[in-house]
Protein backbone atom coordinates (compact mmCIF):
# COMPACT_ATOMS: atom_id res chain seq x y z
CA UNK A 1 0.00 0.00 0.00
CA UNK A 2 1.22 3.50 -0.83
CA UNK A 3 1.94 5.84 2.02
CA UNK A 4 -0.70 8.55 2.39
CA UNK A 5 0.34 12.16 1.87
CA UNK A 6 0.88 14.97 4.29
CA UNK A 7 0.63 18.03 2.06
CA UNK A 8 2.18 21.28 3.30
CA UNK A 9 1.44 24.54 1.46
CA UNK A 10 2.95 27.92 2.34
CA UNK A 11 4.23 30.68 0.06
CA UNK A 12 6.87 31.62 2.65
CA UNK A 13 9.69 29.20 1.85
CA UNK A 14 11.28 29.59 5.29
CA UNK A 15 8.04 28.52 6.98
CA UNK A 16 7.56 25.75 4.42
CA UNK A 17 11.02 24.32 5.05
CA UNK A 18 10.59 24.62 8.82
CA UNK A 19 7.30 22.71 8.70
CA UNK A 20 8.79 20.06 6.45
CA UNK A 21 11.81 19.70 8.75
CA UNK A 22 9.54 19.35 11.78
CA UNK A 23 7.07 16.88 10.27
CA UNK A 24 9.41 14.63 8.29
CA UNK A 25 11.20 12.93 11.21
CA UNK A 26 7.92 12.38 13.04
CA UNK A 27 5.87 11.04 10.11
CA UNK A 28 8.18 9.85 7.31
CA UNK A 29 7.73 6.21 8.29
CA UNK A 30 3.96 6.34 7.89
CA UNK A 31 3.38 9.13 5.34
CA UNK A 32 4.96 10.86 2.39
CA UNK A 33 5.58 14.56 3.03
CA UNK A 34 4.96 16.84 0.03
CA UNK A 35 5.74 20.55 0.33
CA UNK A 36 4.42 23.20 -2.06
CA UNK A 37 4.89 26.95 -2.19
CA UNK A 38 1.84 27.49 -4.44
CA UNK A 39 -1.70 26.13 -4.02
CA UNK A 40 -2.03 25.72 -7.79
CA UNK A 41 0.78 23.14 -7.73
CA UNK A 42 -1.23 21.03 -5.29
CA UNK A 43 -4.23 21.06 -7.63
CA UNK A 44 -1.96 20.17 -10.55
CA UNK A 45 -0.70 17.11 -8.61
CA UNK A 46 -4.18 15.65 -8.05
CA UNK A 47 -4.32 13.64 -11.32
CA UNK A 48 -0.98 11.95 -10.54
CA UNK A 49 -2.05 11.12 -6.99
CA UNK A 50 -5.38 9.82 -8.29
CA UNK A 51 -3.56 7.57 -10.75
CA UNK A 52 -1.30 6.29 -7.98
CA UNK A 53 -4.25 5.78 -5.63
CA UNK A 54 -2.43 7.88 -3.05
CA UNK A 55 -4.71 9.57 -0.47
CA UNK A 56 -4.07 12.89 1.23
CA UNK A 57 -4.21 12.21 4.97
CA UNK A 58 -3.66 15.82 6.06
CA UNK A 59 -3.27 19.14 4.29
CA UNK A 60 -1.46 21.82 6.31
CA UNK A 61 -2.06 25.11 4.52
CA UNK A 62 -1.27 28.75 5.09
CA UNK A 63 -4.34 30.96 4.86
CA UNK A 64 -2.76 34.06 3.29
CA UNK A 65 -1.12 33.25 -0.03
CA UNK A 66 -1.12 35.10 -3.33
CA UNK A 67 -3.67 33.93 -5.87
CA UNK A 68 -5.56 31.53 -3.60
CA UNK A 69 -6.11 31.38 0.15
CA UNK A 70 -5.68 28.21 2.14
CA UNK A 71 -9.44 27.97 2.63
CA UNK A 72 -10.01 28.37 -1.11
CA UNK A 73 -7.56 25.53 -1.75
CA UNK A 74 -9.28 23.25 0.77
CA UNK A 75 -12.70 24.09 -0.69
CA UNK A 76 -11.40 23.29 -4.19
CA UNK A 77 -9.95 19.96 -3.02
CA UNK A 78 -13.14 18.99 -1.22
CA UNK A 79 -15.24 20.01 -4.21
CA UNK A 80 -13.14 17.86 -6.55
CA UNK A 81 -13.39 14.94 -4.13
CA UNK A 82 -17.17 15.36 -3.87
CA UNK A 83 -17.49 15.44 -7.69
CA UNK A 84 -15.31 12.33 -8.05
CA UNK A 85 -17.30 10.41 -5.45
CA UNK A 86 -20.50 10.96 -7.44
CA UNK A 87 -18.94 8.77 -10.11
CA UNK A 88 -17.55 6.40 -7.46
CA UNK A 89 -14.00 7.32 -8.52
CA UNK A 90 -11.11 7.51 -6.07
CA UNK A 91 -10.01 11.02 -5.15
CA UNK A 92 -6.95 11.76 -2.99
CA UNK A 93 -8.82 14.34 -0.88
CA UNK A 94 -11.87 12.19 -0.13
CA UNK A 95 -10.95 11.54 3.52
CA UNK A 96 -8.51 14.43 3.91
CA UNK A 97 -8.21 16.31 7.19
CA UNK A 98 -6.92 19.86 7.24
CA UNK A 99 -4.99 22.36 9.31
CA UNK A 100 -5.07 26.06 8.43
CA UNK A 101 -2.19 28.24 9.61
CA UNK A 102 -2.42 31.99 9.85
CA UNK A 103 -0.52 34.84 11.43
CA UNK A 104 -3.68 36.95 11.20
CA UNK A 105 -5.94 35.66 13.94
CA UNK A 106 -9.42 37.00 14.25
CA UNK A 107 -13.05 35.93 14.36
CA UNK A 108 -13.53 36.28 10.60
CA UNK A 109 -10.56 33.99 9.86
CA UNK A 110 -11.76 31.44 12.40
CA UNK A 111 -15.27 31.38 10.93
CA UNK A 112 -13.91 31.06 7.38
CA UNK A 113 -11.95 27.96 8.45
CA UNK A 114 -14.75 26.18 10.29
CA UNK A 115 -15.50 22.67 8.97
CA UNK A 116 -19.12 23.50 8.15
CA UNK A 117 -18.03 26.55 6.18
CA UNK A 118 -15.42 24.54 4.27
CA UNK A 119 -17.96 21.86 3.32
CA UNK A 120 -20.57 24.32 2.09
CA UNK A 121 -18.39 27.17 0.81
CA UNK A 122 -19.52 28.17 -2.65
CA UNK A 123 -22.32 25.58 -2.67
Amino acid sequence: MLKPLIVIVDDDRAVLHALEAELTPAFAEIARIQAFDAPEDVLASIPRWSEEGRPIAVAVVDQKMPGMTGVELLVALRGLARDASRGAAFHPAHDMRSVVLTGYAGLESALECSPLRLDTHGA
